[in-house]
């Protein structure tokens, strides 16, 4: 099981600052997966662009291979 994610960029608007990630999980487990995209969506300044994946069996188990696009938003002070 890996787990990787970058920054792909940032832009502000008005007082609300949105950085874009993209998260890569290898032969993560489907209850693991389902979680984590859950946790996204409720926490409240997190959101899933988009969600890619592929089930595959290893050693007796379905994994997913994922790419999860990812916003994260904060509030900015404007100056």
């Amino acid at each position: 099981q890996e787990a990787r994610g970058n920054q792909e960029g940032a832009e502000t608007r008005g007082n609300l600052k949105e950085t874009r990630y993209r998260v890569t999980l290898s032969r993560a487990p489907i209850q693991g997966t389902m979680q984590l995209v859950h946790d996204i969506e409720t926490a409240g300044f997190m959101s899933a662009e988009t969600i890619e994946y592929k089930s595959a069996f290893v050693r007796g188990e379905r994994t997913l291979n994922a790419t999860i696009d990812l916003i994260a938003y904060e509030l900015v002070k404007k100056e």
